[in-house]
């Protein structure tokens, strides 16, 4: 079970952000769905947050790899979040594919200021080790972050990997970054990121 920290003061829930970052297939979304499930059980109002276009699995639940799924909202801009009329009813809100969201840093201090838990999970880099999209900017205002790691794809010895590598039909040579599915990335150790 995951690490879930839930902070409290003696007279008044403070707000608070917690950064999770990682390659593809590091469970990041497994996270989620386990601080949405601990929510539950410790009678934590909680919203689940997904970017519109990811789909993979199903259009109105947020799934892991292997289909474990949740109710989750789904939003294009995080601003659209923020004016969401139901907002008020969640004390914690977590939002997945955060690399996605061109306002996640100004949202996540709207509800921040509004003393809301927040959880923050995406894709710190992109297939050629570059920042990747807007998940890195909320790095300094946040009271906790972790980097989980997933397996490499290719050693295929339990070798941790810390990369996302992008898998291309031969010749192509796309550099395109929002390319959502699972089919076409895989997680990778420094040394085989290189191939």
């Amino acid at each position: 079970m995951a690490n879930i920290i839930i902070p409290t003061t003696m007279s008044q829930p403070t707000a608070y952000l917690k950064v999770i970052i990682g390659p593809m297939w590091s469970g990041k979304s497994t996270e989620v769905i386990n601080i949405y499930k601990h929510n539950c059980i410790a009678q934590i109002s909680t919203l689940v947050v997904n970017y519109d276009e990811d789909q993979r699995y199903h259009e109105q639940k947020l799934s892991t790899h292997d289909k474990t799924m949740i109710p989750c909202k789904r939003f294009n801009k995080l601003s659209d979040l923020v004016k969401y009329k139901d907002l008020s009813k969640f004390k914690c809100v977590v939002i997945d594919e955060a690399q996605f969201f061109e306002d996640l840093k100004e949202s996540v201090e709207i509800l921040l200021s509004m003393n809301k838990f927040v959880y923050v999970c995406g894709l710190d880099g992109d297939f050629q080790m570059k920042k990747f999209g807007y998940v890195l900017d909320i790095i300094p205002i946040a009271d906790e972050v972790i980097k989980k790691q997933a397996l490499c794809a290719i050693c295929r010895n339990g070798k941790k990997a810390s990369f996302t590598k992008r898998l291309l039909k031969e010749g192509h040579t796309d550099t395109t970054q929002k390319l959502i599915g699972t089919n076409n990335y895989i997680p990778v150790c420094r040394e085989c990121h290189q191939f």
